[in-house]
């Protein structure tokens, strides 16, 4: 049953995160690429943790850590589609693909083989495994932080057209690259700007409008 709740809480969770933020995987794909990691390497750290409670803290920690991987899922996978898309620079997007999928696959192979060299030595001792994993963990969440950063998207969202319109008052259109180092991953360059309205405001809208025409005819 514990197993169950923590698939179906998975699932749960990658549903209502697709909804929630799943416009914004693609224009702020830097970002989510690296929440993506630092939630990948939250939930190794809460299946390390788990074995430690007992009761019903087990099958909470068993679903926290499921439903970090299904933001995951959803995230890592929506923002290497867009991360591969800007790197298909003569429009070989199969092929950029491919070399992506086979360049993971030789890295997962080298940890798998690493892992079964250093399993021996840290089977016993909690304390060393604690110790690698908190060194693999900066260091991951680093190198991906210096990836992330070396991206050179060529194109506008909210908050690159924000760095130029401010380059551009002050007299300096500002590079690719110096727009792209400027740049800030988890905060916004100003107030959060929306276009049209919504759904409720439009019917509000439209119902006063036949209101107002239905007056009028009668008139």
């Amino acid at each position: 049953m514990t197993w169950l709740i923590k698939d179906g809480t998975g699932m749960i969770g990658r549903i209502i995160f697709a909804w929630a933020k799943g416009t914004e995987l693609d224009s702020n794909c830097k970002k989510w690429r690296l929440v993506a990691d630092v939630f990948n390497d939250l939930a190794f750290v809460i299946d390390i943790t788990a074995p430690y409670f007992s009761g019903a803290l087990f099958p909470a920690f068993c679903c926290l850590s499921s439903t970090l991987r299904a933001i995951v899922g959803v995230a890592g996978g929506a923002t290497r589609t867009a991360v591969t898309r800007h790197q298909a620079r003569r429009q070989n997007l199969a092929d950029v693909a491919a070399k992506d999928g086979s360049q993971e696959t030789l890295v997962n192979f080298i940890s798998l083989i690493v892992s079964l060299i250093m399993l021996p030595a840290v089977n016993d001792s909690p304390m060393l495994v604690w110790f690698l994993a908190t060194i693999f963990i900066t260091f991951h969440i680093f190198a991906n932080f210096k990836a992330v950063r070396a991206l050179k998207f060529d194109t506008l969202n909210q908050k690159r057209l924000a760095i130029c319109v401010r380059g551009f008052c002050d007299g300096i259109i500002p590079s690719v690259a110096k727009t792209n180092a400027e740049e800030p991953l988890f905060y916004r360059i100003g107030p959060m700007k929306h276009f049209g309205c919504s759904l409720a405001d439009t019917m509000v809208i439209l119902i006063h409008f036949i209101i107002q025409c239905s007056f009028a005819v009668a008139v």
